[in-house]
């Protein structure tokens, strides 16, 4: 029988069964609807994306035969084809937590993350994390197409789109300026927690 298991830091992969309840909770997908197959890379460790720990997996669905909609390919292409899930555990103590609870934590409108189904933020020891999100490459562009391989950060394919002549420069203004509203929502401003303050990076400074 398919498990139900919840995936952990130290034991990232999802099964078929958890993310079926996990897509239809969150209404990803409807009731009469379930993930059929989860596959990733054969050896976890090494099918990172950029070789680190950020693991993309392909999905595929099934759909009741009484909900009168059989076409499985259309059902396919409808649906998120992939997750990332991105998971560490700390060998010693530090914050590798902090991703996952700033995710969580985020005022929504805030900026814009991918979509998170799922994540853990265990500041305890082993400190752990543990993201199921949104695989951005399905509808962002990566920097480093502009100006060298350095650009890390992403923006959204269509606000590039018909812009095949678009110079690296303007491409990576836009980016910055949405990084620098981000930043500015947050700095030298009283709504930083208390609970932030001991979790994020120089929360104390901002």
């Amino acid at each position: 029988m398919e498990t139900t298991a919840v995936p952990t830091p130290a034991n990232p992969i999802p099964t078929v069964a958890w993310l079926t309840n996990i897509f239809q909770s969150s209404g990803v997908i409807g009731p009469d609807v379930a993930v059929h197959t989860i596959s990733g890379p054969a050896d976890r460790l090494k099918g990172g994306i950029g070789g680190g720990p950020v693991i993309p997996y392909s999905i595929t669905y099934n759909q009741n035969e009484d909900s009168g909609n059989t076409n499985k390919e259309s059902l396919d292409s409808e649906l998120p084809s992939t997750i990332v899930v991105k998971a560490a555990v700390a060998r010693i103590v530090t914050k590798v937590a902090r991703e996952a609870w700033f995710l969580n934590a985020m005022p929504k409108g805030t900026f814009s993350p991918p979509k998170i189904y799922y994540s853990v933020a265990d500041f305890n020891v082993p400190e752990g994390m543990l993201i199921v999100m949104e695989d951005l490459r399905q509808s962002t562009t990566r920097l480093d197409q502009f100006h060298g391989g350095q650009g890390g950060a992403n923006v959204e394919t269509n606000s590039i789109q018909g812009q095949e002549t678009i110079s690296s420069e303007a491409v990576w203004k836009q980016a910055f300026e949405t990084v620098a509203v981000t930043h500015a929502k947050f700095r030298n401003t009283a709504n930083i927690t208390k609970e932030a303050r001991t979790k994020l990076k120089a929360a104390n400074w901002f």
